[in-house]
């Protein structure tokens, strides 16, 4: 086989176990769970998820989480709206998690910052954190590290049940940080005056 033909095929079957995995997901997503004491058809959406996974080497448990994992990714890049969350079921688990953990960083702030979180949320309108934090006298950068510090925790507690593996946990630290920073500097909209 040519080169290029080589190059072609492998192309060609990475573009082929995508569309797989897409699919595969898909159906995960809109497949409702059976019912207690019933399993699914041999032929149904666990099966070709358990042979996708043979062939990729993998865990089909490892492969479905990961499933999981993109589905929230691309949920929260998607954000509220037209397809967005719904109260209920995968999707509005991720929404309270991810308010969970909005409330958690509100409480890190106020808490770097000598303040509530009432009081935090009340000045955060038309603001930065990293102005509210020169305002109240605080390095922005120690309110970074306070969150970032948070957030590898949480990190690294999926690490130790098994969710993440280590290098996993290494590049969503480091994107975490980033956000983090970016955050900080982000002015947030004022409120609607009345």
């Amino acid at each position: 086989m040519a080169p290029g033909s080589l190059k072609i095929a492998v192309l060609a079957t990475a573009g082929a176990l995508i569309v797989g995995a897409v699919a595969i997901g898909t159906a995960l997503a809109q497949q409702p769970p059976p019912p207690p004491g019933q399993a699914q058809s041999a032929q149904g959406p666990r099966a070709l998820l358990e042979r996708v996974a043979a062939k990729l080497g993998i865990a089909p448990d490892r492969l479905e989480q990961a499933f999981r994992e993109a589905r929230q990714e691309l949920q929260t890049e998607r954000g509220p709206g037209p397809g967005g969350p719904r109260p209920g079921g995968p999707r509005g688990e991720v929404r309270e998690r991810f308010r969970g953990m909005m409330h958690q960083a509100l409480e890190i702030v106020a808490n770097e910052l000598h303040m509530t979180p009432e009081q935090l949320r009340a000045e955060l309108p038309g603001n930065s954190l990293a102005a509210v934090s020169r305002n109240h006298g605080v390095d922005p950068q120690q309110v970074a590290i306070a969150l970032t510090n948070a957030a590898n925790q949480h990190i690294d507690a999926a690490v130790g049940q098994g969710r993440l593996t280590a290098e996993q946990a290494t590049r969503m630290k480091q994107r975490v940080a980033e956000m983090i920073q970016r955050m900080m500097d982000r002015q947030l909209p004022a409120r609607p005056v009345r």
